[in-house]
């Protein structure tokens, strides 16, 4: 019976009384490899007889022997098929994951200190096996700082199973997680202080409190205490560092940093975009020396690799919980561990070109703006204020704008002041009272770009569209078309010889060469709303005689509207629908074209050099925005477009300093 049995507990009477014993001191052994009491020719025993297993109640020391014949399976497969296979799970949950050797060390298992389970980042700074002697002397202190990134994973949950007095778990802080009891202590001794209240975010008890954060991240610091420079990354780092000075004299002596620690405060790339311009330039790590191409993203890689986990381990005692977290993430690292070399490699070979790249066109950039009279002493000036600003964030920071992005709500205040001047100066010539000779043209061109949606919206209805869809269209097209009836009465006043043209049926083309630009033409026998010719003065030059007056309002509007579009086209087209970057690449063309057609009759400027056509292929897919700040996209052929450099426009001035 005790054979098939082996981890029964008995007991052998001897001197008297009973003694307890083990199967195994009596002799026998456990054969794998064969069914129970089966002969094994070549048994191997365990490596110095010493397995254990553990069973639910309690740990046994059993003898236990590999079948070692021809044609034997591997020793794990061995163990799995066992019938004591069932008995080991537990021990793998527990006793098999506390590894790195420590269960034999002469001092014993409780001599473990803290975080001595973890795989060690061969990347970070460790002072005595990968650094240089004499590195706190260095001039170059930031290549011994070292890199956090902080965030929080709302998908691991856990539910209130268990408790840590009957599940503690195996470990003390030993692996990837905090101490519990010393957490919890400091927790329930902070948790009504009055920093806390100004340092939470939100209004949720289980949310990421600052509190928290502190402790666990200072509780990381404190490994690297023989370090000065720390860079440290979190999404909401422009909120967290604030009153963070403060709060460090409240944890544990043994966590606060000394006074000679230098902290840099950043917020990871992909998250940045989501932030106020401010944050975008203070917190950038583009903008720091001695930080080089990172975007602190690779918590977010982890979580998606332990999420699959999470439904699992919710439902695990805390001890148990944290001993499977940490084995995942021990696993984790140490994969991540044995492809650096592989990968960085790949990412040292990308880096290189991308600096020539970067540096080609940089020089390029430096040479147009030193062509003009002040553009030596322009650079010059900006450098200052780059190098000032790096020494101290309280100096004037370069990045920021300086001048408010000219926008379409801006030209029409300024077109509204320009008629209140004129109106003042006794100036103005009003045919009607409600509808200025600028407000035409303003409401012209917005009547242009609606023509654009429409056309594209008509586009994608497809054969099997649904009536629901077909009436939407048709609804805008009745609504446009009224509009624009309006729209011409008033515009026949202003420019009568545009009723010549209506009258004759007359369809401009002159000026559709290589109409496959993306500027649809006009087609007015359709009768559609979208395709009513408009007649604005750049439409009519050279056909008929157009007043000089709306042509100068025309150009100011396409100039400041559309020409600055050029300057910022593509952030603006990447924050829509794919659907909308097409028709922001239309308006583009098309005011590109009206602004060479008036050039001719008003100032004579060749926006042909000033402004490049613009092609599809220039046209970068969604997302492209997030890579610029993420500092890896070269700069577009706008800033080094011949000329530009001499316009000086303020606004325009601004975006090729902080470019």
């Amino acid at each position: 019976m005790h054979v098939s049995a082996p981890l029964h507990r008995i007991e052998e009477w001897r001197d008297g009384f009973f003694h307890s014993t083990s199967l195994k001191s009596l002799g026998l052994h456990i054969q794998l490899g064969h069914e129970p009491g089966g002969y094994c020719r070549r048994p191997r025993p365990t490596y110095n007889n010493d397995f254990v297993i553990i069973d639910v109640h309690g740990i046994h020391e059993v003898g236990l022997d590999f079948c070692n014949c021809e044609h034997e399976a591997p020793h794990f497969k061995q163990l799995l098929c066992a019938w004591c296979g069932n008995h080991i799970s537990a021990g793998q949950a527990a006793e098999w994951r506390a590894c790195a050797g420590h269960g034999h060390d002469p001092t014993g298992v409780g001599a473990t200190q803290e975080g001595e389970l973890v795989v060690l980042c061969p990347a970070c700074p460790h002072p005595g096996k990968n650094l240089p002697e004499n590195w706190e002397t260095s001039d170059h202190q930031w290549l011994y700082a070292s890199f956090f990134t902080i965030d929080a994973n709302f998908c691991l949950k856990h539910r209130l199973v268990s408790s840590n007095t009957k599940d503690p778990g195996l470990t003390r802080g030993w692996g990837y997680f905090v101490e519990e009891r010393k957490y919890k202590t400091y927790l329930a001794e902070n948790s009504n202080s009055l920093q806390e209240h100004l340092r939470y975010v939100g209004d949720c008890q289980k949310g990421e409190k600052y509190l928290n954060m502190d402790y666990i991240v200072f509780l990381a610091l404190a490994k690297f205490s023989c370090l000065t420079n720390f860079n440290l990354s979190y999404d909401i780092a422009c909120q967290w560092h604030k009153k963070l000075k403060n709060c460090i004299h409240g944890l544990p002596i043994k966590l606060q940093p000394g006074e000679e620690n230098v902290f840099n405060f950043f917020i990871p790339k992909f998250h940045l975009a989501a932030h106020i311009e401010a944050c975008q330039t203070a917190f950038s790590f583009n903008w720091t020396p001695g930080i080089g191409q990172t975007d602190r993203e690779a918590p977010e890689c982890g979580w998606a690799n332990i999420n699959h986990v999470a439904m699992s381990t919710k439902e695990m005692g805390p001890g148990a919980r944290r001993e499977v977290l940490d084995d995942f993430f021990r696993d984790s690292n140490w994969k991540k561990t044995t492809v650096l070399g592989r990968i960085m490699s790949c990412k040292l070979s990308e880096a290189l070109k991308a600096a020539e790249d970067h540096k080609l066109v940089f020089s390029k950039l430096e040479a147009s703006i030193r062509e003009l009279d002040l553009g030596v002493s322009s650079l010059a000036t900006w450098k200052a204020e780059i190098e000032a600003w790096e020494i101290d964030h309280t100096n004037l920071n370069p990045f920021e704008r300086r001048v408010d992005v000219m926008t379409l709500a801006a030209v029409c205040l300024e077109l509204a002041q320009q008629d209140a001047r004129e109106l003042e100066d006794g100036t103005a010539v009003s045919l009607r009272t409600e509808l200025s000779g600028s407000m035409l043209i303003s409401t012209g061109i917005d009547l242009e770009h609606s023509q654009h949606h429409l056309r594209t919206d008509a586009a994608s209805l497809g054969l099997h569209a649904t009536d629901t869809q077909r009436t939407k269209v048709l609804t805008c097209s009745n609504a446009l078309q009224r509009h624009i009836e309006v729209w011409s009465a008033i515009q026949t006043l202003y420019m009568p010889s545009v009723a010549n043209l209506c009258a004759t049926g007359f369809v401009n083309s002159s000026n559709d060469n290589n109409n496959n630009s993306g500027c649809p033409r006009p087609n007015s026998d359709s009768g559609k709303a979208e395709d009513l010719q408009l007649w604005l003065p750049s439409e009519i030059c050279g056909l008929v005689l157009c007043n000089q007056k709306l042509l100068e309002l025309m150009q100011f509007k396409q100039q400041h509207l559309h020409g600055q579009g050029a300057n910022t086209c593509v952030k603006k087209m990447l924050d829509t629908v794919e659907d909308h970057l097409m028709i922001s690449h239309a308006k583009y063309v098309c005011a590109r074209k009206a602004l060479m057609v008036l050039s001719d009759h008003v100032d004579h400027v060749s926006w042909d050099q000033k402004l490049q056509p613009l092609k599809k292929s220039h046209l970068r897919p969604m997302g492209d925005f997030t890579r610029q700040l993420q500092g890896t996209a070269i700069m577009s052929w706008i800033w080094l477009t011949y000329g530009l450099s001499e316009d000086d426009s303020e606004g325009l001035q601004d975006s090729l300093h902080i470019e």
